[in-house]
């Protein structure tokens, strides 16, 4: 047969790689940077034993082999196996073609592509399983594969591609996945060990000779309903009629009314098919409905539609909620009743199995469809209301508890049990009210019915009792101790409570406990909830109050002196809170050398006011004022104070006034009293406006009755945040009302001073001093011998500008550019505050560098070299720095062939250097390196010379092997008699006197034997029959051990003639060179007998056809062409058949048996017409019918007769020689 070769052109878009590497012999090209991936590259033609195709280590560089590329072992030989990495993902064209040892290989699931001929001629290869990943097989991907005996194909192929398999004369079996819908042509020609094979029905193509000359195929099985159309040539040099055909059950008739199909013998229509579907005549159900009832019916799509269905739950994707359904025969129950609320859909997979035990798997979703619900409770936000609460107050709020969540609610008083008090109440929207104002005393609970209607009219009722609250009725008052200083948490409130019933419990909020009394308070409002034994409660509240901020005042934040002109710092007390008639206790400054306690002052306890004398009568007559003690006060105040009022006579004189702007009030609880002497007291609160006057006085009514005095104490003034002044008048006296403290600051600082007064509180403020002095900072110089040095003056205090001198004309604030050495600068300001102030500039010693020791190279292009230096001077804390390269400590390691540059830096930036050079031996060089052949066990003799490197050199394989019986010598000598039938392929090491080494790659090739293969003459066969083996002779014959592989092949062709035999696969190894002697093939012609059937008809009518039988049957499609004759004539008599044109073409030779066509006569009847004449008449014409008529243009001869005679009597009418002629047999009629 002829095989059409195509070549393909690949255009491939990829990643520019930029390293190109080998390793362990293998050839790759990868990336130059992470993550680090290589690809295989072509032609690595001389690899030994085991590939490892996962990774690989370069230049430290772990890479990850993704790809296996074009020609990656293309002839390499003496491959055994391969392990590919779970990251590869294609293998390319040729990859593996000829690696003719090559006996496992594992393909990992991360390949998609199998290139074209990527295993062709791998005949070492007994089994291959092409993974699920795959989803492309190149054309002849394993072609001439003939160790091959199984193959598995995974389920992602769809097509095969031509000649896939082509001549793996081992492959036995193949079954074909049901993803592949197209075999191409020649998939599996001369896969002659082939006997059965698997066609599934996704297979919608066969191409021409898919399975040509499969000679042992015995059963095709076709899983393809519809036959489908293919060539002659599919199946053809395979013994259909000899070859099972089985089809899916039901479509044997459409198979043997097919072209080709027909010709398999016997087709049986006994394959199964599995289901391709479920179907459920319902998805959804009612929430609700009872436990176990029908959610549907389920019904399976399946080609063999005679086939019955078992249907099961299994577990898989979409099985979570299996355990929630039955089957029971083909109908799908629910096991419990659904609610839609609680679970809305379930998920369920189901298997069908038909009655051949095959099955389909599907997932469904069960939908719950959500139905409405009535409500199942209603609930009442309050069930209880105050007594003496006004009519329609509200009650309380109703919801309701249902099982649809969105459902709305009308809210209706009904008749029925609990309604009792239905018409107290009435219902706005959701809010229960009731009617008229409610009396604990006359009724304390009511009892109602209630019902919830949803927008669907379901409603739920229930019965409610409406408590009346019994209200209580307790008293109490509240007593309360003020915070004493700004922010403190020492204010307290008692309640003293009445009414009620005795056992009471107490809660202060936001603080406070629970009892009585609440302590610890800081300013602010505070609420007690007071409870008594019946759990009636009332609540009571305080506000706390606090005084304002106590202040002090030290003068400016910032002072600034000239050193020789210090003053005191004087601190006076500002309070805004002159409470208790305290004035601060002490002072006390804070800073680095303070003088506390100074002018310590304590405020009276009192204030006292003595009544003037008027000398007057007038009743109530005196002024205002008489004698008084003021305040004048900013912000809006509030004072507060005891008061205590005496007489030292028994008559009426005077009698204290408060006078609030010009407004006079006697103070709060004097009562006026003619008795005397009197002592009175009492306590008052007056409110004062911002900006209004506030006074104490004694108003004189008459001083003729005596003296009078009012104390007051306690005195409180609060809300105060602003300033007040003391005033005194006509008798009020108060002292330490202001005080002061001093200190003169010895340095620059911050001072605060604190005064503190009667009850705690304390009040600070600081000042910060600030005495002329000069500070500076300093560059010293950095290198020695520099003039980097730098100095910068700053001058603090003083009075600016300032004015500088350096000496020499020098009258700059700072210095820049200085070498080592002493400066000293006088600083004058603008108040002639002197200061003097001097810097040291210093410097490094000298840096010096010197190159200690040197290592040279040992090996060529080795980074062997080293180099070491030592420094002194500077300032410690080294750098080094090699160029072009060596690192950054004082010894540089790891060093090229080449002259090194260190740079040291100290602490400083001061640099100074080092060189030196590093040498290197030249480079080991193979001048050797092509080997002269060898000869069959022959002696042999090659030297291996190599140049270069250091001393002189030893020689050894380090990898692969001599022919066997071969040696190498240290000097580099290969010597010895071989009988190895084979190439060596091994690497040879050089090593110098340094331990240096080069290898070099050799291949030590074995002469090939010359033989002659003479393909056997004459060879032939019949036309139609089976190809016979092509067979031939060898001279001379093949070593022992060595045998032929591959086959004679011929141009191909059926018909009969001349083919010429070419050498085609046939191989005795690569140690053999063969001459091929042709010879031609002859198909002879195939020799038939055609026996003509013998025939026959009645003259006259049609010829019936010429038929015939032949042995044996024609070959295939085959038909006769032509008919057969007979030998011409239309009478009775017989006539030979003959074969005329009848023919079945060149390729049959005919021997024609013949026979005869017999032509009888045709049967009539003559029936005589009965006559009669009178005596002595002439006789009458004798008359006849005949049936049936005679044939076309035939007619009688001769007449009819009678009997003699001239009486009267009856005659005879006879035939006579009445004659229709010999085509004819006369049935005679006689009448009288």
């Amino acid at each position: 047969m002829n095989k059409l070769y195509s070549l393909l052109a690949f255009l491939f878009f990829s990643q520019i790689y930029a390293v190109n590497f080998t390793v362990n012999n293998i050839r790759y090209t990868g990336s130059d940077n992470a993550p680090y991936t290589a690809t295989v590259t072509g032609h690595t033609f001389s690899f030994f034993g085991a590939a490892d195709l996962s990774t690989v280590t370069y230049n430290g560089n772990n890479y990850t082999v993704t790809s296996i590329g074009i020609n990656a072992f293309s002839g390499s030989r003496y491959l055994t196996s391969v392990t590919i990495g779970h990251a590869v993902t294609s293998i390319g064209d040729f990859a593996f073609k000829s690696c003719t040892s090559l006996a496992s290989v594992t393909i990992p699931n991360s390949v998609t592509s199998i290139g074209n001929s990527a295993f062709g001629s791998c005949n070492s290869l007994t089994s291959i399983t092409i993974p699920n990943s795959v989803t492309s097989i190149g054309n002849a991907a394993f072609e001439y594969c003939t160790g091959l005996t199984y193959v598995t194909i995974g389920n992602s192929v769809t097509s095969i591609r031509y000649n896939a398999f082509f001549s793996c004369t081992s492959l036995t079996s193949v079954t074909i996945p049901n993803s592949v819908t197209s075999i191409e042509s020649n998939v599996f020609s001369f896969c002659s060990s082939l006997t059965s094979v698997t066609i599934p029905n996704s297979v919608t193509s066969i191409g021409s000779q898919a399975f040509y000359n499969c000679t042992n195929l015995t059963t095709v099985n076709c899983y393809v309903l519809n036959p489908i159309a293919i060539s002659a040539d599919v199946f053809q040099i395979i013994n259909q009629s000899a070859c099972a055909l089985n089809v899916p059950i039901g479509s044997e008739a459409a198979y043997e009314a097919a072209a080709v199909w027909t010709n398999f013998n016997p087709i049986n229509g006994n394959l199964n098919i599995a289901p391709t579907d479920i179907l459920l005549s319902a998805s959804a159900i009612n929430e609700n409905k009872a436990a176990n009832s029908t959610v549907g019916t389920f019904g399976s799509t399946d080609a063999n539609t005679a086939d019955t269905f078992t249907y099961t739950l299994v577990a898989g994707t979409g099985s979570t909620d299996n355990t929630s359904f039955n089957i029971s025969g083909n109908t799908l129950t629910i096991n419990a009743s659904p609610d839609f609320e609680t679970k809305s859909s379930y998920l369920i997979r189901v298997r069908t199995t038909d009655n051949g035990d095959l099955s389909f798997e599907k997932e469904f979703t069960i939908t719950v469809n959500n139905v409405n619900e009535a409500p199942t409770d209603i609930s009442l936000s309050a069930s209880a209301i105050n007594e003496n609460v006004a009519g329609n107050s509200s009650v309380g709020i109703f919801s309701s508890i249902d099982a649809d969540a969105a459902n709305t609610f009308t809210y209706t008083l009904v008749a029925g049990t609990g309604s009792t008090d239905n018409a107290s109440f009435n219902i706005s929207g959701n809010s229960l009210r009731i009617t008229a104002s409610p009396d604990f005393e006359t009724k304390s609970s009511y009892a109602i019915r209630i019902r919830t209607t949803d927008q669907g009219n379901l409603f739920f009722e229930k019965q409610f009792t409406v408590a009346i609250n019994n209200l209580c009725d307790v008293s109490f008052t509240v007593a309360q101790t003020n915070v004493s200083c700004n922010g403190g948490s020492n204010g307290s409130a008692t309640v003293t409570v009445s009414g009620g019933t005795s056992g009471y419990t107490y809660s202060w909020s936001p603080t406070g406990g629970t009892a009585a009394t609440a302590t610890g308070l800081t300013a602010g409002t505070y609420t007690c909830t007071i409870t008594d034994a019946n759990s009636c409660t009332t609540t009571a509240s305080v506000t706390i109050t606090q005084p304002n901020v106590m202040t002090v005042d030290a003068g400016p934040t910032t002072v600034t002196y000239c050193a020789n002109a210090i003053t005191p710092i004087t601190a006076t007390n500002i309070s805004t809170n002159f409470q208790g008639a305290y004035a601060p206790a002490n002072w006390a400054f804070a800073n680095a050398n303070a003088d506390g306690n100074v002018n310590t002052t304590n405020a009276p306890a009192s204030i006292t006011i003595t009544g003037g004398n008027n000398n007057g009568d007038n009743f109530f007559g005196g002024s205002p004022g008489d004698s008084s003690y003021s305040i004048t006060f900013t912000p809006n105040t509030t004072v507060s104070f005891n008061w205590a009022y005496s007489t030292d006579d028994g008559g009426f004189s005077d009698y204290p006034q408060v006078i609030v702007n010009g407004v006079a009030t006697i103070m709060q609880g004097y009562n006026i009293n003619t008795s005397r002497p009197e002592t009175q007291s009492g306590t008052m609160t007056v409110n004062v406006t911002a900006g209004q006057t506030f006074a104490f006085n004694m108003h004189t009514v008459d001083n003729k009755f005596g003296a009078a005095t009012v104390t007051i104490s306690n005195l409180v003034i609060s809300n105060s945040d602003g300033s007040y002044s003391w005033v005194a008048t006509n008798g009020g006296s108060i002292t330490g009302a202001t005080n002061t403290a001093n200190m003169t600051p010895a340095t620059s600082g911050t001072y605060t001073v604190t005064a503190t007064n009667a009850n705690g509180c304390s009040a600070t403020d600081s000042v910060a001093v600030i005495i002329a002095t000069a500070t500076t900072s300093q560059t010293d110089v950095s290198c020695n011998g520099g003039s980097n040095g730098a100095i910068n003056l700053t001058p603090t205090g003083g009075t600016a500008p300032y004015t500088f001198n350096w000496g020499g004309g020098i009258t700059t604030e700072d210095r820049t550019g200085l070498a080592a050495g002493t400066y000293t600068c006088t600083i004058t300001d603008a108040s002639s505050c002197i200061t003097t102030t001097s810097v040291t500039i210093t410097e490094p010693t000298a840096l010096v560098a010197n190159l200690t020791t040197q290592t040279n190279v040992s090996c060529n292009g080795g980074p062997t070299g080293s180099a070491t230096v030592s420094v002194s001077g500077g300032t410690s804390g080294y750098t080094y720095s090699w160029s072009p390269s060596g690192g950054t400590a004082a010894t540089a390691s790891g060093l090229a062939a080449g002259t090194y540059t260190c740079t040291i830096t100290d602490a400083n930036s001061c640099t100074t250097t080092a060189s030196v050079t590093i040498t290197q031996p030249t480079v080991i060089d193979f001048t050797t390196t092509v080997l002269s052949g060898y000869d069959y066990n022959t002696g042999y003799s090659q030297t291996i010379v190599a140049s270069g490197g250091t001393g002189s050199k030893t020689y050894a394989v380090t990898a692969g092997s001599l022919p066997s019986g071969f040696s190498l010598s240290t000097a580099g000598q290969i010597t010895g008699i071989s009988t190895q039938i084979a190439d060596s392929n091994f690497t040879v090491t050089a090593t110098d006197a340094n331990s240096c080494s080069a290898t070099y790659d050799y291949i030590l090739k074995l002469n090939q034997i010359p033989i002659t293969v003479t393909a056997t003459p004459s060879q032939t066969k019949v036309y139609g029959e089976s190809e016979p083996v092509l067979t031939y002779t060898a001279s001379p014959s093949l070593l022992s051990g060595d045998s032929f592989t591959g086959s004679l092949t011929r141009v191909s062709g059926k018909n009969i003639g001349n083919y010429a035999i070419n050498q085609g696969s046939l191989s005795a190894g690569s140690k053999y060179l063969i001459t091929y002697a042709g010879a031609n093939f002859s198909i002879t012609a195939k020799p038939i007998t055609v026996t003509a059937d013998a025939k026959t008809k009645v003259y006259g009518a049609v010829d019936p056809s010429l038929t015939y039988s032949v042995s044996p049957s024609l070959v295939g499609t085959d038909v006769f062409t032509g008919t057969l004759t007979r030998v011409s004539g239309e009478n009775v008599s017989t006539y030979a058949i003959e074969q005329n044109d009848l023919s079945a073409g060149s390729n049959y030779a005919i021997t024609y048996e013949a026979e005869d066509f017999a032509i009888t006569a045709k049967p009539i009847t003559v029936t005589a017409d009965a006559k009669t004449k009178v005596y002595g008449a002439v006789d009458p014409s004798l008359t006849y019918s005949v049936s049936p008529s005679l044939v076309g243009t035939d007619g009688f001869t001769g007449t009819l007769t009678r009997v003699a005679g001239e009486n009267v009597g009856t005659y005879a009418i006879t035939q006579g020689d009445l004659s229709a002629g010999s085509n004819y047999t006369i049935a005679y009629v006689a009448k009288d």
